[in-house]
Parts: C-alpha cells; structure tokens; sequence
C-alpha cells in the first residue's frame, strides 16, 4: 500500500503566479484517492521528507520556466538521504550522472518502470539514498559551497606577475 505525502504550498500561481490562483488540494484531489497534505514549511520539511521511503519532484518538461530550473531541491532530499525519483530536466539529468544514479523520468512509462523498480526493492533505494547524501555532502553541503567561495576571493588576491609594457 502506497501514502502519499504532498509537501508544497497550498496555493500557488497559475501563468506566472499573477492572473490565477489554484487550490493544492483540489488539483491533488483529481489525482489521488487518498494523500497528505502538508504547507511548505522549512522547520517540519525534514521530519516529513526523512519519514518518506523515496520522494519524487515531477517537473512538466514542456515548460521552460520549469523544466530550467536548478537541482537545489534534489539536493536537499539527498543531503537528508532520501532517494529521489526527478523528471528528466537538464539540472537533474546531470546531477543523477555526476552521481553515478538513474533516477530521471521523461515519460509516463519510464516514471511508472522506475518507481516499480524503486517501490519493490528496500536495498536499492537504501543505496540511492546513501549516494546521494555522501554526493551531496561533497559537492553541496554548506561547507563545500563555503570552500568554493573561500577559493573564489583568494584567488582574487593571489600574487600574479606584473607583465612588461
């Protein structure tokens, strides 16, 4: 049996966020026979998402607004450990391959093979999870990204030969 946990916010935008407003729960309504229903909120977020087995962020592909976005949410299910399922967006394309995961869905039938394949064996989402949490933590947890900014400005300040003129 299969529960389904939403965590996002409970109104969002429709065309920009600007001329319509939607109901999360009408729209989750039309695809789920039972769910929960969480607000986005960053101090409950990791108790929910650790409570979890394996999360899955479904980007419409045909939207570039969308479908361009960066891979920061999939890095915050992976620095918790949770195996993600993510639509295949070029963000997370290239963060499932540096990772060394294959985890990314372009169609219906590829989200309905990988989520079979990841609902019915414990051991490879235990392994998922642990890749992504031990990528995440190298390339960015809070101190990888302080390193690459400590970089950046000493690189600025390096000693660099005066060329002739």
């Amino acid at each position: 049996e299969i529960a389904v946990h939403i965590l996002t916010q409970l109104e969002y935008g429709h065309y920009m966020g600007k001329y319509w407003k939607r109901r999360t729960l009408d729209v989750a309504k039309k695809l789920f026979a039972g769910f929960f229903l969480y607000e986005w909120n960053e101090h409950l977020f990791s108790t929910i998402i650790t409570s979890c087995d394996m999360a899955l962020i479904p980007i419409p592909l045909d939207d570039p607004l969308y479908a361009g976005k960066s891979a920061n949410k999939l890095f915050l299910f992976w620095r918790l450990g949770v195996p993600t399922v993510v639509s295949a967006t070029p963000a997370y394309q290239e963060a499932m391959r540096q990772c060394g995961l294959a985890m990314t869905c372009r169609t219906a039938q590829e989200w309905g093979d990988t989520l079979e394949r990841f609902m019915d064996d414990e051991s490879a989402r235990r392994e998922a999870g642990e890749r992504g949490r031990v990528f995440a933590e190298k390339h960015h947890s809070d101190e990888a990204i302080l390193g690459q900014w400590d970089r950046l400005f000493a690189s600025l300040f390096e000693e660099r030969p005066v060329s002739a003129g």
